[in-house]
């Protein structure tokens, strides 16, 4: 039989679901969804090899020797599925797996999608719901954060809506750790709209230490509203208590709870969690009468719970160039045909930090022309004058960064003015130049990028480490788009600090 690889250009591992029920076991969250049947006929084309593999390294994405090999594989495995064949080495199938996560913004629809693919399943991140899709785990952004509640729960209940008529195995609602957005009335929303009487939200990521402990929000064991969440432009955080923080509703009860407590039937309960054990503790207790709700580790818990095994965030070296030499994500050391831009439209402390060393390290870092912070008649010249410097750098170097990165006015809208400039920018580099890697800083930069360029569709290929991922636009063979939220820091590999 022909060996065939999945995506991310890697033949699949001999990886087992560790106690997976069979097909004909039926229960209920952490089982196989009691209505199979009718999704095995509505999709007869889903199928998921028992104990299918993540890839053993997921590093080998940006590689040159990867990228062309890249595309024809996306393609015999989408051949593949469609003709209803066995997609791994060994010829096993085993139960059909279906996981709709719903995001408020792409990073995080994005993280979830890593950490999917981290636990062997075929992950895709939609910014527009697409239901013939063949991914086992679909994470969609809402791009709701910033809308007037209405209209987030109009999103919200739509994109849950949506996701039943594909008979899920289970939904899950990814909310921002930090407790930013329109998180009640979404997660309520999106409760009602999936049938569930209440909704478990567990906001902590106890690995990041960001943790919740008597009814306080720390990150680092400082209070949340004196870190840098205090200053944020949308979602300013002045105060510690997680109900403070969230507001309440008059929609449905809210309750905090210790994971030793007895908690309500009904509304929404969030959970304290200091340590990785309590959110095992809290994945227990889920039922059917429950929508999980929360960040990035307890869904990864969630997965670890219904048998799911993770696989090791991916090393270095495990793709070879034909010379048989290392061939790394980076273009370090390469030649300069293989090119990576940088998107910084974030303006937190870890943008700083990485443009102040990427410039000691010698790497080209063209800031935004101050004019386009201005009004004036000497915008399209400066825009002209970026364009130009930008492209000029490309052909001497194979790393560019740009980046907003100059002081804001008190102008109104000045903030989306400036967004607006870098991604067109953007746009305008990747039809002059044949970029091989983007690397995005931000959800909001992000999300208009994905927009410009018209990919409403990404199929996950790599997880750095949680919240940096690699997506390539669905049906594209480049570029390779690697984003992250502006609060979270590039993996060494990426920013040059492991060299």
């Amino acid at each position: 039989m022909e060996t065939l690889r999945h995506p991310s250009n890697l033949v699949f591992s001999q990886h087992r679901i560790a106690g997976h029920p069979s097909h004909k076991e039926k229960s209920g969250l952490h089982g196989v969804s009691p209505h199979r049947e009718s999704r095995e006929s509505a999709l007869p084309l889903r199928r998921i090899c028992r104990g299918r593999a993540c890839p053993r390294s997921q590093n080998a994405l940006v590689s040159r020797f990867a990228m062309d090999e890249l595309s024809k594989q996306v393609c015999k495995w989408e051949r593949n599925r469609n003709d209803g064949k066995t997609i791994n080495n060994f010829g096993e199938e085993g139960p059909i797996v279906m996981i709709g996560v719903i995001a408020d913004d792409l990073t995080g629809a994005a993280e979830l999608g890593g950490v999917g693919f981290r636990f062997g399943l075929r992950s895709e991140i939609h910014t527009r719901f697409e239901r013939e899709s063949s991914a086992d785990l679909i994470a969609l952004d809402t791009a709701s954060r910033s809308c007037p509640e209405s209209e987030s729960v109009r999103r919200v209940s739509s994109a849950a809506e949506s996701f039943q008529t594909l008979a899920p195995d289970f939904v899950y609602k990814k909310v921002d750790s930090a407790l930013r957005g329109r998180i009640l009335a979404e997660i309520n929303a999106m409760r009602k709209a999936i049938g569930k009487s209440r909704a478990l939200l567990i906001p902590a990521n106890p690995s990041l230490n960001r943790i919740i402990r008597g009814g306080q929000y720390y990150i680092n064991e400082v209070p949340i509203h004196q870190t840098g969440f205090k200053n944020d432009p949308e979602y300013p955080c002045r105060s510690s208590s997680v109900v403070d923080i969230l507001g309440t509703t008059g929609l449905c009860p809210i309750s905090v709870c210790r994971v030793d407590e007895p908690i309500p039937d009904e509304g929404i309960i969030i959970g304290e969690v200091s340590n990785r054990k309590e959110l095992h503790a809290w994945a227990a207790r889920l039922d059917e009468t429950t929508l999980p709700a929360g960040a990035a580790e307890f869904f990864a818990v969630i997965l670890e719970t219904r048998g799911f095994q993770p696989i090791a965030f991916g090393g270095k070296g495990d793709v070879r160039s034909p010379d048989g030499k290392e061939s790394g994500f980076r273009s370090a050391g390469s030649t300069e045909d293989f090119r990576e831009l940088f998107v910084c439209g974030s303006a937190s402390e870890s943008t700083e930090r990485f443009l102040k060393d990427a410039r000691a390290r010698g790497v080209a870092v063209l800031s935004m022309p101050r004019k386009l912070a201005e009004s004036g008649s000497k915008i399209d010249e400066a825009k002209t004058q970026w364009l130009e410097e930008t492209l000029n750098v490309f052909r001497v170097k194979p790393r560019v960064i740009v980046a907003i990165d100059c002081p804001l006015n008190r102008e109104p809208n000045i903030a989306e003015r400036l967004l607006e400039h870098l991604i067109r920018h953007v746009e305008a580099v990747l039809e002059r130049v044949k970029v091989h890697a983007v690397f995005v800083e931000g959800g909001a930069t992000a999300a208009r990028l994905m927009e410009r360029m018209r990919w409403t569709r990404l199929d996950m290929v790599r997880e750095f480490t949680q919240g940096v991922v690699s997506l390539l636009p669905h049906g594209h063979s480049r570029p390779v788009v690697t984003m992250k939220p502006g609060s979270y820091v590039w993996a060494p590999e990426i920013s040059g600090e492991s060299r």
